[in-house]
């Protein structure tokens, strides 16, 4: 599905998608092509919020968890500093934090 929404706003020109469609706070521009472009990028914003980021997987939790298959698309698409966290991410299913330290507006 994301595949074709990509290839009819691409065909359609609309702003924000194909080579130069993201653009880093450094200026820098990405390319939003296919689903991974969007999925993984959002994966190492979520890796690096917080106070601290992520810590970095190691070659065990790539290797237990099956992150080895998606490892390659996430070494493509992102950049040096941000490929670890994110196999971090997808090994864990995610960024886990203790519920007090979310939300603080009703206490």
């Amino acid at each position: 599905m994301e595949a074709f929404c990509i290839a009819v706003a691409k065909r359609l020109r609309l702003p924000g998608f194909g080579d130069r469609a993201i653009t880093d706070p450094q200026g820098n521009t990405f390319p939003l092509n296919r689903a991974e472009d969007f999925y993984l990028r959002v994966a190492a914003n979520i890796a690096f919020m917080g106070k601290t980021p992520v810590a970095l997987a190691n070659q065990e939790d790539i290797s237990l968890t099956g992150v080895s298959r998606i490892l390659p698309a996430i070494q493509h698409t992102l950049k040096a500093d941000e490929v670890g966290r994110v196999a971090f991410i997808y090994s864990r299913g995610g960024r886990f934090a203790p519920e007090d330290s979310g939300y603080t507006e009703q206490r």
